[in-house]
């Protein structure tokens, strides 16, 4: 059937696809599509779906699935299910915290509150059913949108942790207590860069 028979394979992640079969393949790289590019497209579906959509909404989607249009289609179709799609909805579709709450947890841990901000994590994973990887993204996140005003040395710090803490639970650590870890090596850090008590 090797005559007749073609296979392909899309992917978001390369290294999920072992080595064997890559090693049989022809890559197509399709690079993440253009913010402008995405959110036009939604809102003219929006518009051509009479569906309400805020602008700010629009964009929510375009961060989280940065810049994959399927996966922003998908999310904007789901969203719209609840009736207007706003940030609210679309991080309530996707299973995600609030930003707020994600940056208060780093915040409280940057304080040197390291049991508070241990709680708001066991209410984030609780409340949204998050898995310590989501909460792992989440917080980079924070760490790339500048809404934490730390030092830049603290920011790389926290950026090299974090790389740490999802490699750990990818190999199977347990996720509170990685995270956990992440938040009382903030908390140390904090004490250190910011030189809260």
């Amino acid at each position: 059937y090797t005559e007749s028979t073609r296979f392909i394979l899309a992917c978001n992640y390369l290294s999920k696809i072992i080595d064997p079969i890559q090693s049989r393949t022809a890559l197509f790289r399709y690079y993440p599509l253009k913010k402008e590019d995405v959110v036009s497209r939604l809102e003219y579906i929006c518009k051509q779906e009479k569906a309400e959509c805020e602008e700010k909404g629009i964009e929510t989607i375009y961060d989280v699935t940065s810049g994959d249009m399927r996966k922003a289609i998908n999310v904007l179709q789901a969203a719209s299910s609840y009736g207007k799609v706003d940030s609210e909805t679309v991080f309530k579709v996707l299973g995600l915290a609030q930003p707020r709450e994600v940056r208060e947890m780093v915040r409280l841990a940057l304080a040197g509150k390291f049991v508070d901000s241990r709680e708001k994590l066991r209410s984030l994973l609780v409340t949204y059913g998050l898995s310590g990887e989501d909460v792992v993204k989440q917080i980079h996140r924070e760490m790339l949108s500048n809404e934490l005003q730390i030092p830049e040395e603290l920011r790389v710090l926290i950026m090299d942790y974090l790389g740490e803490t999802e490699y750990r639970i990818i190999e199977g650590a347990d996720d509170e207590i990685q995270v956990s870890a992440l938040l009382a090596r903030m908390a140390v850090f904090g004490n250190k860069y910011i030189g809260v008590k």
